[in-house]
């Protein structure tokens, strides 16, 4: 295998120009370009990094810098590598130094070099090349991560974006901005707070929704938006819009196509938006054209530009000969991002993009193809079709991607802070007030919260079988808890201090009042506690065997202390 750094090679095809990699046989490729240069289809600027099974010849790779051949030895031409993007390079390795190109040393705007590599919704960095599956992983940490402030960034400008388009909005459209941060502190565990602007005010968020889709099950119409039969949103009936961004589309005998067939190419836009920029898109081919005809679903497009992600059918005679192959387009300018496969094209067939964190892949009838890395495309809620020719597209849909595993958790509020749960089997979490802490919960079986109020503090709980916990007044201090069996405690008083309790089989504890001093128990049996006024004094009380009852102790003088002490001494 060699590695290159490249410019990248314009390419006609029947839809048009695009961006493709220099001379044939590329079998893996990351766009290391600033923004402008992908925008545009005028002038060649930046590098890609390309893989190539052997050497390229010079005269078909004009410009290249040979990188070596093992992307886990020492890089050759590191001088010029920094020399073409203006940084001074710590990594050792082919893929050190690429890692940190697309990390610490990425430009948040795209202005200079490429965009930060984005963690996917369950935190992990992925640098995918083709040929080689996963070159590099990590967890992500947005408090550590070498890159975090790139990150953090980054979104602040998709949140600056999405709320600006909100503000044109009067419907469901103008709280898109609210439910990405809900989104964003879910993905991130981080306080939503973090992804607003400082010259933003903060609204707070609100609970994300899901999806949409179209099965054009209606009227044949030259406008697309004549009826909403066939449409969906969040798995209910949709009244959303299409717009068509380039081009002219209809409906046909239940499908969608572009206007005039042969020749036409088109680009259509769901207008209303999904919560976060990590969904997937699919969709079904209708009618079959072989005639290098190209089909496919869009995700990550943007409110105001022809600005997007795709999967695409290519197809050509015969049907055997047909390709898949990743794309993008940024502002009108379409760069080929991944390596076509050949893979026969069919009637009905089901095409899936999907997009997580700077992780693109395509789907084919739900078998994986290819998987790369792209950070050009940040920003964009909304899904949409790409269409050149003949091809029609039938039962559409695009989805959210949850953040994080399967969890079953109570409806929070729209300001409530990120929520971590980590579960075995079961678990259920009460409404949370709008400013509640955040909170984690590690159990093996069953476990249910009380309704917490605005501001208490973040508690853990640890426990082997059951756990129940009344509800907590506004200023209540932290509670931990381990226990081996069944625990009951009471309801607590606004300022009490902290309980500490380890036992081996049944506690239970009274109503403390507002001023109790910390109460601390060691036993192997029984003990019972009762009410404390006000300004007890702090009592311990050690058992080795049998029952103690304490039933009031107030306000004990030394000597008294000293008689209890020898009544105990002499009773055990």
């Amino acid at each position: 295998m060699r590695y290159y750094l490249a410019r990248w090679e314009l390419d006609t095809d029947a839809a048009g120009g695009y961006w493709r990699a220099p001379a044939s046989g590329v079998v893996g490729l990351v766009d290391l370009r600033p923004l402008a240069a992908q925008g545009t289809l005028l002038t060649v600027d930046g590098y890609g990094f390309f893989a190539y099974p052997d050497v390229v010849d010079p005269a078909l790779m004009p410009g290249q810098i040979d990188l070596g051949n093992n992307l886990d030895k020492v890089i050759r031409n590191k001088d010029k590598v920094e020399n073409a993007f203006g940084v001074t390079l710590s990594g050792k390795t082919i893929t050190d130094v690429l890692w940190e190109l697309l990390t610490t040393k990425s430009d948040p705007k795209g202005l200079t070099g490429p965009k930060p590599i984005i963690p996917g919704v369950r935190r992990n960095l992925e640098l995918h090349l083709g040929g080689h599956s996963i070159i590099r992983a990590e967890d992500f940490d947005l408090a550590t991560a070498p890159h975090r402030l790139q990150v953090i960034e980054v979104m602040q400008d998709v949140y600056r974006e999405a709320k600006q388009e909100a503000s044109r909005h009067i419907d469901s459209r103008k709280d898109t901005h609210r439910r990405m941060l809900s989104v964003f502190a879910d993905k991130y565990r981080e306080d939503y707070r973090t992804f607003i602007p400082s010259d933003f005010p903060d609204e707070g968020t609100k609970e994300p929704r899901t999806s949409f889709g179209d099965s054009f099950n209606r009227a044949d119409n030259t406008d697309l938006n004549a009826l909403d039969t066939g449409k969906t949103k969040d798995g209910g009936a949709g009244t959303w819009q299409w717009n068509e961004v380039l081009g002219d589309s209809e409906i046909v005998s239940n499908a969608f196509q572009a206007v005039g067939g042969g020749g036409a190419l088109v680009y259509a836009r769901c207008d209303d938006d999904m919560s976060g920029v990590d969904h997937f898109c699919e969709v079904d081919i209708g009618t079959l054209s072989l005639t290098s005809d190209q089909l496919g679903p869009c995700v990550r497009f943007a409110s105001a530009a022809n600005t997007s992600y795709m999967y695409m059918r290519n197809t050509a005679s015969p049907a055997t000969s047909s390709t898949l192959i990743l794309r993008k387009t940024i502002t009108g300018s379409r760069t080929d991002i991944g390596t076509s496969d050949t893979v026969t094209a069919t009637a009905g067939e089901k095409l899936e993009c999907r997009i997580d964190g700077s992780t693109l892949s395509g789907e084919h009838d739900d078998t994986e193809f290819d998987s790369i890395t792209d950070t050009a495309i940040t920003g964009g809620t909304r899904g949409g079709i790409y269409l050149f020719s003949d091809l029609t597209a039938d039962d559409w849909f695009c989805e959210d991607i949850a953040a994080g595993g399967p969890t079953i958790i109570g409806l929070a509020t729209e300001t409530s802070s990120a929520l971590g749960i980590t579960p075995l089997k079961t678990r259920a979490v009460g409404l949370s007030s709008e400013t509640d802490s955040a909170f984690s919960i590690a159990r093996l079986k069953a476990l249910t919260l009380g309704l917490p109020t605005e501001t208490d503090t973040a508690f853990g709980i640890t426990s082997g079988l059951e756990v129940s916990i009344g509800l907590a007044s506004e200023a209540d201090s932290a509670l931990a808890l381990a226990i081996l069996k069944a625990r009951a405690i009471g309801l607590a008083s606004e300022a009490d201090s902290a309980l500490g309790i380890l036992a081996g089989r049944t506690v239970s504890v009274g109503l403390s009042s507002e001023a109790d001093s910390a109460l601390a128990m060691s036993y192997f049996r029984t003990l019972g506690v009762g009410l404390a006024s006000e300004a007890d004094t702090a009592l311990v009380v050690t058992v080795i065997g049998g029952s103690l009852t304490v039933v009031r102790v107030t306000l004990l003088n030394r000597k008294e202390i000293g008689r209890l002490h020898r009544m105990l001494r002499g009773r055990f």
